[in-house]
């Protein structure tokens, strides 16, 4: 069996084309994000083929490899027997996904407070923080309290540009990330595209203004090997965020297509 014949036997079996993709059949690139969560994904590498999945709680932005064949014919036989089973597909292979990325990240927890004491005891007051504030339904950190948290941490001040107290519209010289709100009211934080200068490339968005400075923090302090845990609404919100960078892209290519014409 090839991945062709592997397409017409899911069709024919009527799975839902929500659950999976065949990256070899793709005819353009399709952001990993706009794809639903916990679907699985066939992909070719130069001498292997493997299953990779993401959007699988709590660590809902990784990707992973889930199964790794040797041969086409065995990975599409593998694919087809998991998608069409009494079973969620891989059930198995993403829980030990999903475990593997919470001991990743906790390891990492732990590294990080061997090797940076302060930062680390740090991260445990802010955790103990963010429970208590989740209880009592208030902000879980403010932009303030994000500053103060990350120059306390070793992070340089002028890498940052933050809503409230810097211009965020306009790049300034030396800042990379950039956290602000849209006319939404939607926090995200993002950075400047070296490639189109003056876009803002969006990472994350998020509701509120704590739920913004809680992912700036952590990706600023936090592990370095696993992506913070999301929850599921705030996963589902990073959706727009594939399509709007997209949509961005495309515009600013156009405009400047259309500028280079004109002065020509």
């Amino acid at each position: 069996m090839n991945v062709l014949e592997l397409a017409e036997a899911l069709r024919r079996a009527g799975v839902d084309p929500d659950r999976y993709v065949l990256q070899p059949l793709l005819t353009e690139p399709w952001p990993w994000q706009l794809r639903p969560e916990g679907s699985v994904w066939l992909t070719r590498g130069t001498d292997l083929w493997r299953v990779t999945s993401g959007g699988i709680p709590p660590h809902y932005d990784a990707t992973g490899d889930l199964a790794v064949f040797s041969t086409e014919e065995s990975a599409c036989e593998a694919f087809l027997r998991e998608m069409t089973g009494p079973s969620e597909p891989f059930a198995a292979e993403k829980a030990r996904f999903s475990a593997d990325c919470v001991r990743r990240w906790w390891e990492d927890e732990v590294r990080i407070a061997l090797e940076e004491p302060q930062v680390g005891e740090q991260r445990v007051r802010w955790r103990e923080t963010w429970r208590e504030r989740e209880l009592l339904g208030r902000e879980l950190m403010t932009v303030g309290e994000l500053e103060e948290a990350l120059i306390a941490a070793g992070v340089h001040r002028e890498a940052l540009q933050l809503e409230g107290l810097d211009d965020t519209d306009v790049q300034r010289p030396g800042a990379g990330i950039v956290l602000s709100h849209d006319e939404q009211g939607r926090w995200y934080w993002g950075s400047w595209d070296s490639c189109r200068p003056g876009l803002m490339w969006l990472h994350y968005r998020f509701e509120t203004e704590g739920e913004a400075c809680q992912s700036q923090y952590q990706e600023r302090t936090g592990p370095l090997t696993m992506t913070a845990p999301l929850t599921l609404a705030q996963w589902r919100l990073q959706r727009s965020v594939a399509l709007d960078n997209q949509a961005a892209a495309k515009k600013y290519d156009e405009q400047l297509r259309r500028r280079v014409a004109h002065e020509d």
